[in-house]
């Protein structure tokens, strides 16, 4: 977004697009990672994750890119995110016997963390290293490990 802009206010405004949705449906998805099958909606929010990412380096990679697509897929990473992490937390009931209960919740806290922090630097590597585009890819191809797993 800066690349795009030079305005740091705009980049800001991206943090709006992906966290809004889960401050006002919050609670729809922690509804909906009780109601339905949480492998299900993993697998659905995986897939949107991977089409999101793909849009946003194929826009990259054809120099389409303009601010509006990176709102709009930001926001459509914001409304996944809202129905991922209440199932993604809530299937550990599923995939933990209840004596390795508090150690799978420590563990998936600890790969939420290490994975905002580490995230970023290695995207950032990846940018200085490779290009938006390449990083936006390979990003995209990450989830296919994700989907394949679930």
């Amino acid at each position: 977004m800066y690349r795009l802009t030079h305005s740091e206010w705009m980049l800001g405004i991206m943090s709006l697009f992906t966290s809004l949705p889960m401050l006002l449906l919050g609670v729809v998805g922690g509804l909906a990672a009780d109601r339905f099958p949480r492998r299900s909606i993993l697998l659905v929010t995986q897939t949107v994750f991977l089409i999101q990412a793909a849009a946003l380096a194929l826009l990259t990679w054809r120099g389409w890119i303009e601010v509006w697509h990176v709102y709009a897929l930001g926001l459509v990473f914001g409304l996944a995110n809202v129905f991922d992490i209440p199932a993604r937390q809530a299937i550990l009931m599923e995939i933990s016997s209840r004596e390795d209960l508090v150690s799978a919740v420590s563990v998936n806290s600890m790969m939420f963390n290490l994975a905002r922090i580490a995230g970023p630097a290695v995207g950032g590597m990846a940018v200085a290293m490779l290009g938006e585009s390449a990083a936006f890819s390979l990003n995209a191809a990450s989830f296919l490990a994700v989907i394949g797993s679930l």
